[in-house]
């Protein structure tokens, strides 16, 4: 079974589901504080690490694509940062795969004039969790979870494994982590009253978190 196969149970969640919403074509606050977030990413400095706190907690968004696919898995993402021990934790939460349109830079940006949304199509159970180190104003780790979703068509179940490269930025607002992710997951989708099937696709991202 291909990697489209796997979006295509899950986008058939959507159709069930109560509360698929568009997101940024309706204004959603959601999607525009993403964003913002990116946004301030791109524009602001390396932080000084002598201007490091002792500790921080930043909360914000990701996104993970699939090779070769449209949809995206989002999601909220909080981080802890603890300075003083150099470790960093964290989860992404609240996630779903969503149908994205528009016009995107290199950093998730939406481009100026283009007209962005994203669309919910399917909601996933479970978390991933955020471990790793720290060394100046830079962190690495593994970001690590198992996901799952289930209607009438079948369910999906999807072990995701990411390799974490971020960095610590710092505006007039206060402090930023930005990430880049890329890894693999690894996805059972069994049909409903079938046998299951499973394959492993290259899987990547990133997240933002501010303060």
């Amino acid at each position: 079974m291909n990697s489209y196969m796997f979006f295509g149970v899950l986008a058939a969640f959507g159709a069930l589901s109560a509360c698929s919403s568009s997101l940024g074509g309706g204004g959603s606050d959601e999607f525009d504080a993403a964003q913002i977030l990116i946004s301030r990413s791109a524009a602001a400095d390396a932080a000084a690490v002598e201007d490091l706190p002792s500790e921080a907690s930043l909360s914000g968004g990701i996104e993970l694509n699939v090779t070769g696919q449209e949809e995206a898995v989002l999601g909220s993402m909080n981080v802890e940062a603890d300075f003083a021990n150099s470790t960093v934790t964290g989860s992404a939460s609240n996630l779903g795969l969503y149908e994205i349109s528009g016009s995107f830079g290199a950093n998730r940006e939406c481009l100026a004039g283009a007209s962005c949304s994203a669309e919910l199509v399917g909601e996933l159970d479970g978390a991933l969790d955020l471990s790793g180190s720290i060394t100046g104003n830079t962190f690495d780790g593994t970001l690590a979870g198992d996901l799952s979703g289930s209607n009438a068509e079948g369910s999906v179940e999807s072990e995701v494994d990411l390799n974490v490269d971020g960095r610590f930025l710092s505006d007039s607002e206060g402090l930023i982590a930005s990430a880049d992710l890329d890894g693999s997951s690894t996805n059972t989708i069994t049909p409903t009253g079938g046998i299951g099937e499973t394959e492993t696709a290259g899987t990547s991202g990133v997240f933002v978190v501010a303060e």
